[in-house]
């Protein structure tokens, strides 16, 4: 470990994740884990928070900016990953839907700097809608071992007001593209939010975001489509054109039947944007996936996803735009999502 003084916070850099573990420790948890610290500063100048005493620096630990495919076909990216790094890395060219929201994430500048693990341990970063329609777990490192639990479930805890996370975040993975695992299904079943499958590596990280000013709304609309019918879709709205974070943003996924099972369409949605962490939207795969089966149109389904969404989604409203606001553009996306999925239209520029 490198210990350096200065006339801020007392900076400490630890050369494994044990070491981060102890030394966090041994300051009551009130080291903060940084690395690129772009949300950081931003909150730090702006007077929302107050600098800490301590900062734990995890950019000496070998090994935590890894991305790299797994045996099962899932990849695992490291959580001190750059933003950057992963648009750019070979290995996430499966996973389109990702890219495409990393890169409508603030200034190229910034995400040089700000990893992915930042914009996740922030709860509310533009990249959680779409790793939760991903279906990605999330690996911590608690002292002791590697525990995987699900992104849904440790949001849905933040959301209920759950106390500062005092573990590290290791790495986030995704599942092989193309399984309809954590989906709602056909029949309009779907799991709940719970722990993951414990899959554990190893990496960690806090803070990555973008300011925001005011200015006329912009939209970035984005989708595609694979073999198999798989299709997805991001969808962002932010105060004016680029370099903005979301007034709210919609991930979803989809396909035409679980490979390997039985027979029917499957469905991810997920929404997010200000200052309540994002969610995902089963009431709406549901209905969307019931209205689907019941008629085979799409515009049916999007009808439906449309009016539960309504129901569903809870943001927070802030001076920019109110709750209301965010939860009827959510739902007004979730619908386009889901008839230019099913309906062949994904990929086309809007």
């Amino acid at each position: 470990m490198s210990l350096k003084e200065t006339a801020g916070p007392l900076l400490l850099q630890p050369a494994t994740l044990e070491e981060a573990w102890r030394l966090r420790s041994r300051h009551g948890f009130a080291a903060l884990p940084v690395a690129g610290g772009t949300l950081l500063r931003t909150q730090w100048e702006n007077g929302v928070l107050a600098p800490p005493s301590v900062l734990l620096d995890l950019r000496r630990i070998g090994g935590l900016a890894d991305i790299g495919p797994q045996p099962d076909g899932s990849l695992r990216i490291g959580s001190q990953a750059t933003l950057s790094a992963v648009l750019k890395a070979p290995a996430s060219a499966g996973w389109p839907l990702l890219r495409e929201a990393l890169r409508m994430i603030a200034a190229p500048g910034v995400r040089n700097l700000g990893t992915l693990g930042g914009n996740i341990a922030s709860a509310v970063g533009d990249s959680l809608p779409a790793l939760l329609a991903l279906d990605a777990e999330l690996e911590w490192y608690d002292g002791a071992s590697l525990a995987g639990q699900s992104l849904e479930a440790w949001l849905e805890e933040r959301r209920a007001g759950a106390a500062p996370e005092r573990r590290l975040l290791a790495a986030v993975t995704l599942p092989a593209p193309g399984g309809a695992a954590g989906a709602a299904g056909a029949a309009g079943e779907a799991g709940g939010a719970g722990e993951g499958s414990g899959r554990a590596r190893a990496a960690s990280g806090n803070g990555a975001g973008a300011g925001g000013a005011e200015g006329a709304c912009a939209a970035d609309f984005s989708g595609g489509h694979a073999s198999g019918g798989r299709w997805h879709a991001w969808r962002k709205i932010g105060r004016r054109e680029s370099f903005t974070p979301a007034l709210v943003c919609v991930a979803a996924a989809g396909g035409p039947a679980a490979p390997g099972g039985a027979p029917g369409a499957w469905l991810r949605l997920a929404a997010g944007g200000g200052s309540a962490p994002p969610q995902r939207l089963r009431l709406a795969e549901r209905a969307a996936l019931a209205a689907l089966a019941a008629s085979g149109d799409a515009a049916r389904a999007a009808a439906a996803a449309f009016e539960a969404a309504l129901t569903e989604y809870a943001p927070a409203g802030d001076a920019f735009a109110d709750a209301d606001y965010r939860r009827r553009c959510a739902a007004n996306l979730a619908a386009a999502a889901v008839w230019e999925g099913w309906t062949a239209r994904g990929g086309e520029r809007r």
